[in-house]
């Protein structure tokens, strides 16, 4: 019977050892929010780390500003949630995940979008190529007429 009673006892504390799910505070942006702004956050810096001169750092404050315009916060609130998810490595993770799945689809869209580019360059380089065949074809043929 002691066997038993250590046996439930055991199983009793592992199974109240589950950690209840985390509730986001209202103070603090939802998920998916948290995810489409982090998106934007990643393409501004992702853009400065680029070395494109339009992202220096004097500009990445107003990028920065315009994302907490876009989503109504400010710096402190932004910051505020951002240390939320951060002491919340389980959310973080969650949130993370997906802006690399987002970031990943972004990135696939814009090269499909550039082999379609540049694809339709070659075609136009084709067709310009042969229109200056043609071109100087016609202006061969055509000579002046001596009177």
């Amino acid at each position: 019977m002691g066997k038993h009673l250590i046996l439930f006892a055991v199983s009793l504390l592992l199974t109240s050892c589950k950690v209840p799910p985390v509730q986001i505070p209202e103070d603090v942006l939802d998920k998916e929010t948290m995810v489409d702004l982090m998106v934007d956050v990643h393409l501004a810096e992702g853009g400065r780390a680029g070395g494109s001169k339009m992202y220096n750092e004097a500009h990445i404050v107003d990028f920065y500003e315009a994302i907490y315009l876009k989503y109504g916060l400010d710096k402190t609130s932004f910051d505020h949630s951002f240390s939320f998810y951060n002491q919340h490595p389980e959310l973080m993770l969650e949130v993370h995940d997906k802006v690399i799945r987002r970031l990943n689809e972004i990135d696939a869209q814009l090269e499909k979008s550039r082999d379609v580019s540049s694809d339709s360059l070659h075609l136009q380089k084709e067709e310009s190529t042969n229109n200056d065949t043609v071109a100087q074809d016609t202006v061969v043929a055509i000579e002046p007429i001596e009177n």
